[in-house]
């Protein structure tokens, strides 16, 4: 125990030191305050959450919910790091920040789990600028609550500042309206906003959701009679996609005191004259053409006369082209061209070297694309849009080709098909043999290297045209090599496939390990080398090759094994 001692030379001295002890004490037995250190600090236990698991189209923020008792401080969350809600499909690492609140410390960071965003994600096109229209106040009318000239977008009630039941005269009013954006579009990126042509100020942009206002200037102390046009716009006739251009307009404004004054455009937004569509509006066919102009003073309105707006004809710069680069796969590839948003809605028809059959085989393609009419474009045709390139993958002999087979044969400078001049640079083998033996053929084919147009040959590039004229010459009903090979579709269901020349089978024989599960038993060719024009097989125990007259005669009886190939 500690011992005071203490020391009182006078009675006031004696009250300050018991006051100062007390002081002292209440200092030491205070107990915890508001935030700060000294608080508790809270948990991700501590708060329930919610909204996890959401779909495309419809994704809101997650619920972070402090349970019964818990810290009431302010949560900030995040998506990946990024307070911005995600809109596309996906997982997001969600966390939260805390901050501090009586008997609370602050935290961040604390893990509210993974966002999981299901189905097909939708392209978002940012609105980058907004023109509306809003009715300006004039006196004694009532306000206007609604906001036109919105697109992509809908405008909630227009909230007038200060918010008089009827305008006053001599007074300045300003108007606030909200956006909301359509789905598929964002207000992030807006960097330009106008209310009836004039500069409005952009706050709270959430991207999904935007307000503009705009301060007009104070109203006419004048009660207003009327209103009428004293001089035309200069031009009334446009092009779509052309700015309003409403110089030379004039209106003359009549009031209650007999006065009246005549207002051209240029001081309409300082006299709170609204035109409908606004001076530097842009104009469009289904909008604006064989309309007027609206001219509106509070309950006053006048029209001019109607605007002519004549379609236009698409450019490239419309469309966005792509895939125009893709990889060999045997399946057809198409490009897609898609107008840009607020361009023209026809149909587009995309042609390949002039065709509207999408190519599959490996080269490049001139890629045009007609365009039909709507009502703000013409119809448009042969616009390029560049050139498509199917490539080649690169493989090593016994890689899965794209038929599913395995590589055996490789040509940099490539081998043409003899028949239809196809230049191909690869050669793959069906996985396995046929799963029987096959005869040659089921009827006489020829017996003689002249007869019946039969062209003689074995090298590579020729075995498809081969396979096609012996299937050419048989009876449609008799399994055969040939038959077999043409109708074998493969693993991955693509069709082409065929019965090898000589020098095709010939490189497989070569190649056989990288091919694999190649048996020692004679293959079928579908060459036919010889005066008398034998079919031939090839041993493939030891590289030697058999003529058989009777099945190119038609005399079929001879059954050889049969490996199908295809050529890229």
């Amino acid at each position: 125990m500690k011992t005071w001692k203490l020391q009182i030379f006078s009675p006031v001295a004696a009250i300050l030191a018991i006051f100062t002890i007390g002081f002292i004490g209440c200092q030491q037995s205070h107990g915890g305050g508001g935030g700060g250190s000294g608080g508790k600090t809270p948990t991700a236990a501590d708060y329930e959450i919610g909204n996890l698991t959401q779909t495309v189209g419809s994704i809101t923020a997650v619920t972070v919910t402090p349970k019964s008792g818990k810290s009431t401080g302010a949560v900030t969350i995040y998506y990946n790091g990024s307070t911005t809600l995600p809109s596309a499909a996906g997982t997001y690492a969600v966390t939260f920040n805390v901050a501090a609140a009586k008997g609370w410390n602050a935290i961040k960071g604390l893990s509210a789990g993974t966002l999981s965003v299901s189905g097909e994600s939708v392209s978002i096109t940012p609105i980058t600028s907004v023109s509306l229209t809003i009715i300006a106040p004039v006196r004694d009318e009532v306000p206007a609550t609604t906001a036109s000239g919105v697109v992509y977008s809908t405008a909630g009630t227009v909230i007038w500042s200060p918010p008089d039941n009827r305008f006053q005269g001599g007074k300045v009013y300003t108007a606030s309206v909200t956006l909301s954006a359509a789905s598929g579009y964002t207000f992030t990126g807006l960097t330009t906003a106008a209310i009836n042509g004039q500069t409005a100020a952009i706050s709270n942009n959430t991207g999904v959701s935007v307000t503009l206002s705009y301060t007009f200037p104070a109203t006419d102390t004048r009660l207003s009679t009327g209103m009428s046009i004293t001089a035309q716009p200069a031009k009334l006739t446009y092009s779509h996609d052309d700015t309003l251009n409403l110089t030379g307009l004039t209106v003359k404004l009549s009031y209650n005191d007999n006065s009246f004054d005549d207002i051209a455009v240029a001081n309409f937004a300082a006299r709170n004259i609204t035109a409908s569509p606004s001076h530097g509006d842009t104009l469009s066919v289904a909008a604006h053409n064989s309309k007027p102009v609206t001219i509106s003073y509070g309950s006053h309105t006048v029209d001019t006369n109607a605007l002519t707006v004549n379609p236009i004809a698409p450019v490239l710069a419309d469309f966005i082209i792509s895939e125009l680069t893709q990889e060999y796969n045997g399946k057809p590839k198409t490009v897609t061209v898609t107008a840009k948003d607020g361009k023209t809605t026809g149909t587009v028809t995309v042609k390949y070297n002039g065709s509207t059959a999408a190519p599959s085989n490996a080269g490049t393609y001139a890629v045009t694309f007609d365009v039909t009419a709507d009502t703000n474009y013409t119809v448009a045709t042969g616009l390029s849009a560049g050139t498509l390139t199917i490539k080649t993958a690169v493989y090593a002999l016994g890689d899965t080709g794209p038929g599913g087979g395995k590589i055996f044969y490789y040509s940099e400078a490539g081998f043409t098909m003899t028949d239809n001049n196809e230049v191909c640079h690869y050669l793959e083998a069906a996985p396995f043999d046929m799963s029987s033996t096959f005869i040659w053929s089921s009827t006489t084919i020829h017996t003689s290297s002249t007869s019946s147009g039969w062209v003689l040959g074995k090298q590579i590039g020729s075995g498809r045209k081969y396979t096609a004229m012996i299937l050419a010459y048989e009876d449609n009903t008799t399994p055969t090599a040939a038959r077999a090979c043409y109708y074998y579709q493969g693993p991955n269901n693509l069709t082409g496939w065929f019965l090898p020349s000589d020098d095709e089978l010939y490189e497989l024989y070569k190649n056989k390990s990288s091919v694999g599960n190649m048996g020692s038993s004679l293959y079928w060719s579908s060459s036919c080398p010889g005066t008398k024009l034998s079919a031939w097989a090839l041993d493939f125990s030891n590289g030697n090759w058999k003529g058989s007259l009777d099945n190119a005669n038609g005399n079929a009886t001879t059954k050889y094994s049969v490996r199908a190939v295809r050529a890229f």
